[in-house]
């Protein structure tokens, strides 16, 4: 009987789930399904904190 549920065979991370994910370039899956491969951009950066600077100063 079918009943039209679907179960995903394989999960691609995809934007906010990886921090810097920005986007899924390709995507190989092996013929038997059992392999796959894909490849991503990201961007990261960092942030830096810089106190006791002295206000006004020239």
């Amino acid at each position: 009987m079918k009943t039209g549920a679907r179960t995903p065979h394989l999960t691609v991370p995809a934007g906010g789930i990886k921090p810097g994910l920005i986007s899924v370039m390709t995507l190989a899956i092996s013929e038997d399904g059992r392999s796959y491969a894909y490849s991503y951009n990201e961007a990261l950066s960092r942030l830096f904190l810089v106190e006791g600077l002295a206000a006004g100063r020239r």
